[in-house]
């Protein structure tokens, strides 16, 4: 519930929405810089396939907060496959970073 409540604070204020997206920008620009360097390198070495950094992070966060927006009706539906909220985490945890691992597998071409 608390997650919501931020989110809508955010989304429903444009002053408070304009003051996160240029702190994010200023904090994130460098950063975000130095993480596309390597990401482009290790594609260039056939490491990874070519990713933009923020898609990535924003593929990382969604996968992430959708199940804590969601986790209300997420524990209804899967505490009962899983057998405990540990498990479920964990399963999420898994299935997130195999995801992410797939979206960053070079392409193999025939």
């Amino acid at each position: 519930s608390l997650p919501r409540f931020v989110i809508n604070e955010i989304i429903t204020n444009p002053d408070r929405l304009q003051k996160l997206k240029t702190t994010i920008h200023l904090a994130l620009k460098e950063v975000l810089q130095r993480i596309q360097d390597d990401l482009d390198a290790a594609a260039e070495r056939g490491e990874i396939r070519h990713v933009n950094a923020i898609d990535l992070i924003f593929d990382a966060v969604s996968l992430n907060v959708f199940l804590f927006i969601m986790y209300p009706i997420a524990t209804e539906i899967l505490l009962p496959i899983y057998g405990s909220e540990k498990k479920m985490l964990e399963a999420r945890k898994a299935g997130n970073i195999q995801t992410l691992l797939n979206r960053l597998k070079p392409e193999v071409h025939k």
